[in-house]
């Protein structure tokens, strides 16, 4: 949030603020918008206004009468009531006042004891100062839907005499859901962005450029245009160096901003993976940097390319940015030899860097490297956005407290020149309310202390219940806020940063919350966090039950989990996004009695060899022509690979690679196997689970390949195949690109969990 800086404006607005402040300047310092349930004001609308100043308007008007009871009086029934306009200043013909020219989400809050004036500089301008009053007034919106809704109640509603100038710190202000939503669901998180000051300009990001080509050369009609690897062009980036790509691309733009005029950016984020072209005039490009990510950079490349379209464009839009992504593990950095044009827009996502804190935290040294990769972009281009993950994909809807970090960071974000925020969110505020109701102050206003707003926050929710609700915040958060290494994507440490004490001391603040919430509504939002520690106090004690535990006592922890996420599913589809939080959190069943859930921990493994620059995964070693279990091989930097026995604790399902061997960073090895079934052909399913990319071998030949980067879940990818009666080899080709390197595995019946019937498994080919 800030006052104007505008040189030919500064000094008057300062002066206007200064005289309606300064005492004696009104003889009464509040103005009653309401009094023993009766409204003392009129609504003034501007002479022509808005779908977005109507909704405004009603949401004003109805959100008092829901505070005092007062109704509204109309243009028509003056009498003793002052005037309130609510409306843009161009559309006003004879205001009382003079109002300096404001830009789009500028507004003007002016109250004094005959008028109070609510002026933008556009609608979205309008909508911000009647929020602002609001909010003012004491009305919060702290998640979307009626549980939400804080509003204090009283007969009497007043406002101190003020006049303020404002407009917000970041031009760019979203958090939309990942996995989408319902209609209704989107139209209350709709509801929840106007109230809390959020937008979105139609500036655009996302991965579309493969798309953008495709409007006038698909790749099934000019597969020339695209990516050539390997020798064969495929759909999975474009070929950014041929002069007919970029000419295509400029006119399906040109088209696109025609039919679109509005447009202030438009996304050419490159696919969403790292397959980019091998032909000699884009590798002749390159810089021969190696990326943050890992692997030789593409990033010259692909701003020539860029600067190319944006000339292209210049002369019919001059004004409009393309964007695209820094991003992956070739185009994090910014390009080394290349100009980067004015117009360029960049969203630095905050992927492969640590996922519990922020650029304001200094001791973690994930964050102040994405600080230093901020510096390098900003000095490049002034139209740099971030692009947040709140939380990370991987969290199943559990508890993963940011609101510390975004309240530490948006000042320093603020200082570097950032323009704005993307934050991929999810539909599951039963935990994750806190970390979006704080970044949204927060990107209103980067300058504020960020503690009180929490407190505020919490005071409004909880009301009666609020002091141990604060403690329940306070020692959920206390341990992965102060974790000094990078905290990875996923779910395989999460007990460690919220370890039996917190969860018990949680616990105990909840009980004294729901022994002090007396309101029905309080009632509702304690009874909405206690289903979410739920969802967690099961998740943690089902992945550090022990040895001890048994098979039955093991089910009923899985079943208390899947009845936590049950119960907020059934309550309200905006407290858990359900199908994910099963997807991600049932995964940890693996971790306890693998063999009763069918999961194979028993391999040969051979390794490691070279994966640098994820090169490995398609590179073909020894053992992909054939397994010798006594050969050996030329494994990474010359040292010798041969064939060993894995096993893990027969209760484990993960088989740890990166505890087989001392070379464990951008590398591959292989685990084989062989199944034999008493009766087939039969269809069963593979379920893989891997860190990082996998392939698997049926009898030698391909079934299944994904090069990706993740944490390993089990069953991640499901590969339906055909098994023939007799024994087949199951070869698996693990890959390795930072951190933890290891898999799941299990055969299951088709469509099921339950594992295959008839089938016995063996690290020992047949005699």
């Amino acid at each position: 949030m800030s006052f104007f800086h505008f040189p030919s404006r500064t000094f008057l607005f300062h002066l206007l603020a200064a005289l309606a402040l300064a005492p004696g300047a009104y003889s009464e310092s509040l103005v009653f918008l309401a009094k023993d349930g009766t409204a003392q004001f009129h609504l003034v609308l501007d002479s022509d206004p808005s779908g977005l100043d109507t909704t405004v308007a009603e949401d004003l008007v109805g959100t008092i009468e829901k505070i005092s009871g007062a109704k509204v009086s109309t243009e028509d029934d003056k009498d003793g009531k002052i005037p309130v306009y609510l409306g843009e200043r161009d559309e006003f013909s004879n205001l009382p006042i003079e109002i300096p020219p404001l830009d789009e989400e500028d507004f003007l809050l002016n109250v004094t004891p005959n008028a109070i004036y609510l002026i933008g500089g556009s609608p979205l301008g309008t909508s911000h100062a009647a929020y602002t009053l609001l909010r003012q007034v004491g009305c919060r919106w702290v998640m979307p839907g009626e549980i939400g809704e804080c509003l204090p109640k009283s007969k009497d509603l007043s406002i101190k005499v003020q006049e303020r100038f404002e407009s917000p710190d970041f031009s760019f202000r979203d958090i939309w859901y990942a996995y989408g939503c319902s209609v209704e669901a989107s139209k209350r998180r709709a509801d929840w962005l106007r109230r809390n000051r959020m937008h979105r300009p139609p500036v655009q990001h996302g991965h579309n450029l493969t798309n953008t080509l495709a409007v006038f050369a698909p790749f099934e009609e000019r597969p020339d245009l695209y990516s050539l690897e390997n020798g064969v062009r495929t759909k999975n980036q474009i070929c950014t160096s041929n002069p007919e790509a970029v000419a295509l691309v400029v006119k399906a733009i040109s088209e696109y901003l025609k039919k679109y005029p509005d447009t202030q950016a438009y996304s050419l984020c490159p696919d969403d993976n790292t397959d980019f072209c091998e032909c000699e005039n884009c590798t002749a490009l390159d810089s021969g940097h190696m990326d943050r990510g890992g692997r030789p950079s593409i990033s010259d490349r692909y701003q020539v390319f860029l600067n190319q379209v944006l000339e292209g464009l210049s002369k019919e839009h001059p004004d409009v940015l393309v964007t695209h992504y820094a991003y992956n593990e070739n185009h994090t950095d910014p390009p080394v030899n290349t100009p980067v044009h004015p117009n360029t827009g960049i969203f630095l996502t905050t992927s492969v860097f640590c996922s519990a804190h922020g650029i304001g935290d200094e001791f973690c040294d994930s964050r102040m490297d994405f600080k230093q990769l901020l510096s390098e972009w900003t000095a490049k281009t002034k139209h740099v956005y971030i692009y947040e993950y709140d939380p990370v994909p991987y969290s199943g809807g559990l508890p993963w407290p940011m609101w510390d970090a975004h309240g530490r960071e948006m000042k320093v974000y603020k200082e570097l020149g950032v323009q704005g925020f993307s934050f991929e969110g999810q539909d599951s505020w039963a935990s994750y309310f806190p970390n979006y109701y704080i970044g949204a102050q927060m990107m209103w206003n980067a300058e504020q202390d960020y503690h009180p707003v929490f407190e505020d926050m919490l005071d409004s929710f909880f009301h009666e219940a609020s002091a141990p609700m604060k403690e329940y915040y306070r020692i959920l958060a206390s341990k992965i806020g102060s974790v000094e290494k990078k905290v990875e994507w996923g779910l395989l440490d999460y007990p460690k940063y919220f370890p039996r004490e917190v969860v018990e001391g949680c616990r105990e603040a909840l009980e004294q919350a729901e022994a002090k919430a007396n309101t029905p509504m309080v009632k509702k939002r304690v009874e909405m966090v206690r289903m979410s520690f739920d969802e967690m106090d099961a998740f943690t004690a089902m992945k550090t039950a022990g040895p001890e535990t048994k098979w039955d006592e093991y089910q009923q922890m899985v079943k208390r989990l899947e009845d936590s996420i049950q119960r907020m599913e059934e309550t309200n589809e905006d407290f858990l996004l359900a199908d994910i939080a099963r997807e991600k959190t049932l995964a940890g069943i693996s971790d306890r009695f693998a063999m009763e859930q069918g999961f194979i921990n028993k391999w040969r493994i051979c390794g490691p060899f070279d994966n640098v620059g994820k090169e490995g995964h398609d590179r073909v070693y020894g053992p992909e022509e054939g397994i010798d279990l006594t050969a050996t091989y030329t494994g990474k930097e010359g040292e010798t690979a041969s064939w060993k026995v894995c096993e893990v604790p027969e209760w484990q399902g993960y088989v740890d690679l990166k505890a087989q061997y001392d070379q464990d960073n951008f590398v591959v090895a292989y685990a084989v196997n062989w199944i034999t079934l008493d009766q087939g052909p039969k269809e069963v399913e593979f379920r893989v689970g891997s860190n990082d990319s996998v392939k698997v071998f049926l009898n030698g030949e391909e079934v299944w390949a994904n090069p990706i980067s993740r944490p390993a879940s089990a069953d991640d990818d499901i590969v339906p195949v055909t098994l023939p009666k007799g024994t087949s080899q199951v070869l698996l080709k693990i890959g390795q690109t930072g951190r933890d390197w290891g898999f799941y595995f299990r055969i299951t019946e088709p469509n099921s969990t339950t594992p295959v019937s008839g089938a016995e498994i063996s690290i020992d080919p047949p005699k």
